[in-house]
């Protein structure tokens, strides 16, 4: 007895006892060869060759694939995954033997090249006669989870996972749609830092999308939205070298800030002196008079919090320390 498997037909006997089978349906196998169109019906237990995969294919984790075999006869069948010779675990123990079954690989299924597929019909069994990789899925590991903020001019590290080829292709989406694209071309090695360009609009529904350079068919985006948002920024004073004095106005000024009003906060030392305002529309912009209370010296910075929040945490400082000095009449 023979298998063809580019014909699909089993070949039994020899001579002029020959008789080719192919599968007929309703668990008969109609006859082929010279004894022309009589039908014959096999024993309950023909043998059953595994088609796909049979050696060379590569599965990644988290797809389905369509595991094939020689289908025939009637009953159920049992299809087992083996790695390194070794027995892994039952992809199903109960399936009915029509030539085909879907398996999702498991996420967690460890990357290997040495799987392969077992089909077990009571006392008849055949593996794949090759080995069948198991890959990582391409997948966009950051970022990828909930509640990730980038803010716009800082750099953040793109990072991937499971691509082949020697480049990938990153792009930025909002909303479904391609936004920008971050680099045409970038060397596969898991990670891609990437300055968020101050032009780009605040908002909550943004996904990294990163695309193998060589095969466009592997791709990932984030599994979740993450938000731009604009960085809050003590605009003035901020630059280094600056003197207020006593009774004169100037305009404090920021941008960044998302509540509808901010407090401000004049600190000496990294100590509060006094609130310049509680609570003021967040409009950009604060003038105030330096009082007569506030002593002269160094080291004095400008804080502008969100507000109700009000925490240093949720603003931002000064960059640089200014003087607050006397007029000398």
């Amino acid at each position: 007895m023979s298998f063809s498997p580019a014909s699909r037909t089993i070949t039994v006997g020899s001579g002029d006892e020959i008789a080719n089978f192919r599968a007929a349906g309703g668990g008969m196998l109609a006859s082929t060869g010279p004894e022309g169109d009589a039908a014959k019906t096999l024993p309950k237990y023909l043998p059953v060759y595994v088609l796909y995969p049979n050696g060379g294919e590569t599965w990644e984790q988290g797809k389905a694939y369509n595991i094939r075999w020689t289908e025939g006869g009637y009953g159920t069948l049992k299809i087992a995954l083996y790695r390194s010779h070794q027995f892994l675990m039952w992809i199903t123990e109960d399936t009915p033997h029509d030539g085909s079954y879907w398996w999702k690989v498991p996420a967690s299924m460890p990357p290997d090249n040495s799987y392969k597929i077992k089909i077990r019909r009571g006392a008849v069994v055949d593996f794949s006669d090759g080995c069948l990789t198991i890959a990582e899925a391409p997948l966009v590991t950051y970022p990828n989870g909930a509640g990730v903020s980038w803010w716009r001019g800082q750099s953040y590290k793109i990072q991937w996972q499971g691509f082949g080829g020697s480049h990938v292709k990153i792009q930025l989406y909002r909303a479904g749609s391609l936004n920008r694209l971050i680099s045409w071309s970038t060397p596969n090695d898991g990670q891609f830092w990437w300055k968020l360009p101050w032009t780009t609009t605040p908002g909550p529904d943004y996904r990294i999308r990163v695309i193998s350079a060589n095969d466009p068919t592997q791709k990932d985006h984030s599994n979740n939205n993450f938000s731009v948002s604009p960085v809050r920024h003590v605009n003035y004073p901020t630059k280094a070298g600056i003197t207020w004095w006593r009774g004169q106005t100037y305009t404090v000024k920021w941008s960044g800030f998302t509540e509808s009003t901010v407090r401000i906060v004049l600190t000496q030392g990294g100590f509060t002196v006094k609130d310049l305002s509680s609570a003021t529309a967040n409009d950009g912009r604060f003038v105030w008079k330096v009082s007569d209370d506030v002593p002269a010296g160094g080291d004095y910075r400008i804080a502008v919090m969100e507000y109700p929040t009000k925490g240093f945490g949720e603003g931002d400082v000064s960059d640089n320390p200014f003087q607050i000095s006397i007029p000398q009449y």
